[in-house]
């Protein structure tokens, strides 16, 4: 291994950590020590890779966009009809909900908005305006095709949508017993996908 390739291995595995980190603890609750203890190097090296917390934020809004983007194409590459979509959208964020006690890192950072850097604000508002279109796209081609059916306008439809993915899943931390299959399917009968 190359010293550029073991730099590039570590990067990632600072991106992980941070990942981790964020979806468990938040952005705010973790330092470059908890990652160096992770990761098994040390702290000042960090500096090396992500001068600032604000860059790794970056790199891990980045990082999560690229799977997001991946997961979206996925579902829309296998599932043409709307209604298809979002029941396997809604599969997915069962999966994610009921595997531990985690927020998705874009929900997660937006808890914590008004504390991140500006170019953390930047990148965060950017992807959620991105999903927040394709959910309007998706619940607009949905109700033209006739298979969906919604009070309201799309991207109001849209949001409420996203509120519910992120707010069931901290709801959830706190409400262990709170049926977060019960609040998900409830998204679909709202919009008619089942």
């Amino acid at each position: 291994m190359t010293a550029v390739e073991a730099s590039l291995d570590t990067r990632q595995a600072l991106i992980h950590a941070a990942v981790d980190r964020i979806e468990t603890v938040g952005f705010c609750a973790f330092s470059y020590r908890d990652l160096s203890e992770r990761v098994g190097i040390r702290t000042p090296s960090i500096h090396y890779h992500f001068p600032t917390k604000g860059d790794l934020g970056v790199a891990v809004i980045r990082h999560a966009e690229a799977e997001a983007l991946e997961l979206y194409r996925q579902v829309e590459a296998q599932h043409p009809d709307a209604a298809a979509r979002y029941r396997a959208k809604i599969s997915h964020a069962k999966e994610f909900a009921l595997k531990d006690e985690r927020m998705c890192v874009f929900g997660s950072l937006l808890s914590d908005y008004a504390s991140l850097p500006p170019e953390m604000q930047q990148e965060l508002a950017r992807i959620e305006a991105w999903v927040h279109a394709t959910h309007t796209r998706w619940l607009d081609e949905g109700r033209r095709a006739g298979q969906l059916y919604f009070p309201g306008d799309p991207a109001s439809m849209g949001a409420l949508i996203l509120c519910t993915f992120q707010g069931v899943l901290m709801q959830h931390r706190a409400q262990r017993d709170l049926r977060v299959e019960g609040v998900l399917d409830q998204v679909l009968r709202l919009i008619g996908a089942v």
